[in-house]
C-alpha cells in the first residue's frame, strides 16, 4: 500500500526560464501500474464504460491502515488526501478519462487490518448510490 509522493526537480535550459518537472518515484509508478491493471480487469468483467470528463463518477475510498502489533489503529495512519490522490491517479484512464469527473469524492479511515488495505468503491452518479454513500459516511 505504501508509495512515495510525486517528486519534483528543477529543470534549467539555456535561454529558458527554469521550471519544475514532476515525476513518480519508481515504487510509486509500479504500484499505480498494478492498481491500473487490476482495475482494467475488473472493469472489463463488470462491463464498465470509461467515463468522459463531463460524466460524473462517484468514488468512495476506505483506508484500512496497517494495525500495530497489538492489533490497534496506528496513531498516525497517514494523510488521507495522499492516499486518495494515488488511487485516483491509478484509476485514471480505465474508469474515467480525467479525475475531474470524480464528483463527489468521499475518503475515510476504516478499521485497521493486519496488512493494511485501501478499498475504492466507484459508481455511476445516481441518487440511490449517493444516498447510500451519504448514509454510510453520515453526511
Amino acid at each position: 500500500m505504501a508509495q512515495e509522493r510525486q517528486r519534483g526537480r528543477i529543470v534549467k535550459q539555456k535561454g529558458k526560464k527554469p521550471w519544475i518537472q514532476w515525476y513518480d518515484a519508481s515504487n510509486s509508478k509500479e504500484w499505480k501500474e498494478s492498481v491500473f491493471a487490476v482495475a482494467r480487469v475488473l472493469a472489463d468483467r463488470q462491463g464498465w464504460r470509461m467515463r468522459k470528463r463531463h460524466e460524473p463518477v462517484q468514488v468512495a475510498i476506505f483506508i484500512h491502515p496497517r494495525a500495530t502489533k497489538k492489533g490497534e489503529a496506528p496513531l498516525r495512519p497517514g494523510d488521507a488526501d495522499n492516499h486518495a490522490k494515488a488511487i485516483l491517479d491509478a484509476l485514471q484512464g480505465v474508469l474515467y478519462e480525467d479525475d475531474q469527473a470524480v464528483r463527489p469524492l468521499l475518503v475515510d479511515f476504516a478499521p485497521p487490518t493486519e496488512r493494511g488495505v485501501i478499498t475504492a468503491v466507484v459508481a455511476d452518479r445516481t441518487p440511490e448510490i449517493g444516498a447510500q454513500l451519504r448514509e454510510l459516511f453520515g453526511i
